[in-house]
């Protein structure tokens, strides 16, 4: 499973984790796949952002604690509260250097996820003074 985050409150992970063991042969394997959301970055409005949907996520039941790994951190003890064995987890660290095309790729998908979660974010009482969390600007060619 991947991304549950982002549709699992807290309270919900119990009922899924029974299922997956249900389903699941025995001595098989049950994978899942988690973000630590955007995690850290050199720019501090990123970064401020960032602080902002840890919160609306934490308010929303989403997180288990109000941190940006607020839920990575606590899947493995959970897992074994359930009896499941062997639980294993890998860090895989994504980088995203300003003026390479990646980097690029990633401004422009983190200009669309802060506009799509401005209803989230208000909702949550992160923030009512949001109204757009990155203002268009001419690109230089």
């Amino acid at each position: 499973m991947r991304m549950g985050g982002s549709f699992l409150r807290t309270w919900e992970w119990h009922k899924l984790l029974q299922e997956l063991q249900r389903v699941a042969r025995p001595g098989g394997m049950i994978r899942v796949v988690e973000s630590d959301l955007v995690g850290e970055s050199t720019s501090p409005a990123l970064n401020r952002l960032s602080q902002m949907l840890v919160q609306a996520f934490y308010r929303a039941g989403y997180f288990f604690a109000p941190e940006h790994n607020g839920l990575i951190n606590y899947l493995p003890e959970l897992f074994r509260r359930f009896s499941i064995e062997q639980v294993h987890t890998h860090l895989h660290k994504l980088e995203f250097r300003a003026g390479t095309p990646e980097g690029r790729h990633f401004v422009e998908d983190m200009n669309h996820v802060f506009r799509a979660m401005v209803p989230f974010l208000r909702k949550w009482g992160v923030s009512r003074k949001i109204t757009r969390p990155f203002a268009s600007r001419p690109r230089a060619r």
